[in-house]
């Protein structure tokens, strides 16, 4: 039994390794478009991005709504996105706003 646990905690470790390299290779690359555009470009995107954010939140929906429909993203961006922190994102607003939303207007 030991053998298994153990061969399972090795597998574990290099699973972790696996993502925790794909996760710094897409933030590099992030990082590095992010750096090459324009003031004016970033800011015309983060505006954009935190439209739809912000729709999530007031709309409600589930994370592959946001991913899928509201951002537009292809079945391949579920465990990018997920590994970047949209998914945690998500959890956050989904429902806290709309609910804050909705007591301030009754």
């Amino acid at each position: 039994m030991n053998d298994k646990i153990e061969k399972l905690k090795e597998i574990s470790k290099k699973t972790s390794k696996i993502y925790n390299d794909l996760k710094k290779q897409m933030l590099e690359d992030g990082e590095s478009v992010w750096n090459n555009l324009t003031y004016d470009e970033r800011l015309a995107l983060l505006c954009y991005i935190s439209k739809i954010l912000h729709e999530h939140a007031m709309e409600g929906g589930t994370y592959r709504y946001l991913i899928y429909e509201r951002f537009g993203f292809d079945l391949d961006a579920y465990a990018p996105l997920h590994l970047c922190g949209l998914l945690a994102i998500h959890n956050l607003i989904s429902g806290k706003l709309k609910i804050e939303f909705e007591d301030e207007n009754k």
